[in-house]
């Protein structure tokens, strides 16, 4: 019997129009590179996190308050940003991982619908091009990392295997240790569990980072008296109970701090304050709802309930966390673009939804240092108290490098054992923009008195105090 020449085709998952990735690519870099130069300082602490790369190439380590090992973000984002570019230019790293989640999302549609490569194309495309996916991930934080590794742990293909659902798993892990609101799209994945074969595995490797993000939190507030968490704010090592040391924002006081300060800033959510973006909202909530994929309808659904009934902290007010969801909605949009049925309305449609997302592209307004904090004539001691917020202190630290700015505790009766934790800083630099008034109280009551006042360039008032002499 003679052997066939014919070449096997390529399986179906292989298959795809790879032209539409490399136009997707091309377009969606353009669009980033475009977003970063109108936008050169992010609006979302940018002080912080540049600090934190800076620290970590001049050889402190992670570090950011009082040479204390940095509680508030896992390291891993800020670690792989200084192996490649200093703190100023770590927005570019982030844009570099939004474009990657362009090929990621084609390839796990590619997987997902094997018959339909249109689904993977229209994937590409929406990744490529939605305004409020771009604002939100080409910044200096570490959500263009998070969401390229939910984008990661579907395009592995982890049903085929039980070592792809475990590297699902872990990829998945890691995403969560940098953005904990990214936890409901471990339901991307529900089917794995159907296999104990893959479901096993998958749950292995996701507890993998969870642990050893849970092991290193344990270690920083077993050594620590204090510990210096959002914008420098102090709060007792040991007060963390096994949630919150997983979970920081699950300690009362930060929890409190929080609230407060988003009531003060950001008081509803801010897609109700906005029509494109609640327009891109209902858009995206819409897709998915016509496209009859109950795990991503899930992991939606269970992100929305938590933000609506369970965020204690009122930290959904902001839109930019509602990119938990926009994995989902864009694998939703990409299954109703390649419907055969109606093809011009599916595409007004999603037409639609990309437009709607173009003016989130629009820059912010940023202060640059040093005009967004104290004026330099107030700085002339070694050692301040600092109280939080206004990206305090860390823009201090950035401004004035060689000097001490310690945050302090949210509530006044906190005080004394603050102060006797920290005998050696004798000036208390007080903001007007302040969710610790209690605290000024308690240095009041203690002895401390008003040495100068200043206003500062961005309009806020700035006032030093002195310690009581000893």
């Amino acid at each position: 019997m003679t052997r066939s020449t014919t070449q096997p085709g390529p399986r179906p998952h292989l298959r795809g129009p790879l032209w539409v990735l490399g136009i997707s690519l091309l377009v969606g870099g353009a669009l980033r590179v475009g977003f970063l130069l109108a936008q050169p300082i992010s609006p979302y602490d940018p002080w912080r996190h540049r600090q934190l790369v800076d620290n970590l190439r001049s050889g402190l380590g992670f570090t950011l308050f009082e040479g204390q090992d940095y509680l508030w973000y896992n390291p891993l984002w800020y670690r792989l940003s200084a192996l490649l570019t200093d703190g100023d230019g770590m927005r570019w790293v982030a844009a570099a991982f939004s474009l990657l989640c362009v090929p990621l999302a084609f390839r796990a549609l590619q997987f997902e619908l094997p018959d339909r490569p249109a689904a993977a194309a229209w994937g590409a495309a929406l990744t490529a091009t939605l305004g409020p996916l771009i604002a939100f991930t080409c910044h200096d934080g570490s959500e263009a990392l998070a969401v390229a590794l939910v984008f990661l742990a579907l395009a592995v293909n982890p049903r085929r295997s039980p070592w792809r659902a475990l590297l699902a798993g872990v990829v998945l892990g890691l995403a969560l240790v940098l953005r904990l609101n990214l936890l409901f799209n471990g339901i991307l994945l529900l089917g794995l569990l159907r296999r104990p074969g893959r479901g096993l595995p998958f749950i292995a490797g996701v507890a993998l980072p969870l642990l050893a993000h849970f092991a290193r939190n344990a270690r920083i507030l077993s050594a620590e008296a204090w510990v210096y968490t959002w914008d420098g704010l102090a709060v007792r090592g040991d007060s963390f109970d096994l949630g919150s040391t997983l979970l920081l924002q699950r300690h009362p006081e930060i929890q409190a701090a929080l609230a407060a300060l988003h009531r003060t800033i950001v008081s509803l959510p801010q897609w109700l304050l906005r029509l494109d973006w609640l327009l891109f909202l209902l858009l995206g909530l819409g897709a998915l709802a016509l496209c009859r994929r109950w795990a991503w309808r899930g992991a939606a659904l269970a992100t929305l309930a938590y933000f609506f009934l369970l965020d204690a902290t009122g930290s959904a007010n902001f839109f930019r966390l509602y990119v938990a969801i926009f994995p989902a909605m864009i694998l939703g949009a990409a299954v109703v673009a390649s419907e055969p049925s109606r093809r011009g309305l599916r595409a007004g449609f999603i037409a639609l939804f990309v437009l709607v997302g173009l003016p989130s592209l629009a820059p912010t307004p940023m202060t640059p240092l040093p005009d967004a904090t104290a004026p330099a004539r107030l700085i002339v001691h070694d050692a301040y108290f600092v109280n939080s917020g206004r990206y305090h202190p860390e823009a201090l630290l950035r401004t004035y490098p060689g000097r001490r700015f310690v945050g302090l505790p949210l509530r006044g009766t906190d005080l004394p054992a603050f102060l006797d934790a920290h005998p050696t800083v004798d000036r208390l630099l007080w903001h007007d923009f302040s969710l610790q008034d209690t605290v000024l109280e308690a240095f009041a009551v203690a002895g401390w008195q008003p040495e100068q006042t200043e206003l500062g360039v961005d309009g806020h008032r700035y006032q030093v105090w002195v310690r009581p002499t000893r």
